[in-house]
């Protein structure tokens, strides 16, 4: 990303004026629809050097997720600050980002011990214990972590809350319904061809075939676009054009369509009101039953429960992990 966005900026300056930890977790696609608030990776997850440390460890990892998310349901029930202990010990304030009764974001400020202190080598003992983590490495991790008071949290509450409020204000204009809490859909009358890859967009192919051939890609995706017909419209044999892709994007042309369209398939389940039939017919899927099945293949988890998470980072950014959300 070479310019900040307007909420990349806000982050950022509010995370250097606290000396705090600042990441926003995006559940309905507002940093993809909103150009000015489209965030780098980084920003989208708790990146301070502790959490990465605890995370090395997939099973911690897998318990953090979950925790994150855990966090945002208790948030969206509370009515003035939520602060909270994650399960390795770091302490956030959560502030949700609603679009009427649904919540579409949250806004996590802290990564940050508080007191007291015993309450810091508890924790690094028992997640030491239960995750195999290296003692030494996740003690001087744990010590670039800030250090501040619940009560220093709790008074960053008015300022935090304004910025989501303006996000919901921002998401409403965009969503053309800026003056009613009633949720409204981007797509009504949905058309694939109106909704952009962000994907897609993150790819950076060097060859002019393989560019032409995502030119193509971001037109039809939510076509079944085979092998054969896209290496003739890019002027390549298939098994030239195969290996060239490969080389020139890390991933085969599989790869790619599969995830472009779990990417629509995903923003339509949570932009629109459309059924799961209706989407498997928009993406030309024979039943719901197969679109079901190759979204729990590639994900591991069902549409209704991806539905309150932010799109994994691995779908959305080329070289990534299936462990990065």
């Amino acid at each position: 990303m070479n310019e900040q966005s307007e909420l990349e900026q806000v982050l950022t300056s509010l995370s250097l004026a606290t000396g705090l930890e600042v990441c926003f977790y995006d559940l309905g696609f507002l940093t993809s629809d909103l150009s000015d608030a489209r965030l780098s990776k980084d920003l989208l997850k708790h990146c301070s050097p502790f959490c990465m440390a605890v995370k090395h460890k997939p099973s911690a990892h897998q318990k953090c997720i979950k925790n994150e998310y855990a966090r945002i349901e208790m948030a969206a029930k509370s009515d003035g600050p939520f602060l909270n202990r994650c399960h390795a010990g770091l302490t956030d304030m959560v502030v949700p980002v609603r679009l009427g009764d649904r919540v579409i974001g949250a806004v996590f400020i802290g990564q940050a011990w508080t007191p007291p202190q015993p309450a810091k080598e508890k924790h690094l003992r028992q997640l030491i214990r239960e995750f195999k983590l290296d003692a030494k490495a996740l003690r001087q991790a744990a010590d670039k972590n800030s250090h501040t008071t619940q009560e220093r949290l709790e008074a960053l509450y008015p300022l935090v809350h304004s910025i989501c409020k303006y996000w919901e204000l921002k998401e409403r204009v965009f969503l053309k319904d800026p003056l009613t809490d009633t949720p409204t859909s981007v797509l009504s009358r949905p058309r694939v061809c109106d909704i952009t890859s962000r994907f897609l967009d993150t790819v950076k192919p060097s060859h002019p075939s393989i560019q032409k051939s995502l030119e193509i890609l971001k037109e039809s995706h939510w076509d079944e676009v085979s092998l054969p017909q896209i290496a003739q419209k890019a002027g390549l044999s298939p098994s030239h054009f195969s290996r060239l892709f490969r080389a020139d994007t890390s991933m085969t042309w599989r790869e790619c369509i599969t995830r472009c369209r779990l990417e629509t398939v995903l923003y339509l389940s949570k932009r629109t009101a459309l059924s799961i039939a209706r989407i498997a017919e928009i993406l030309a899927y024979d039943s719901p039953a197969s679109l079901m099945r190759m979204v729990k293949r590639e994900t591991g988890m069902s549409i209704l429960a991806l539905k309150s998470i932010q799109p994994m980072g691995w779908l959305l950014y080329p070289g990534s992990s299936k462990s990065d959300y």
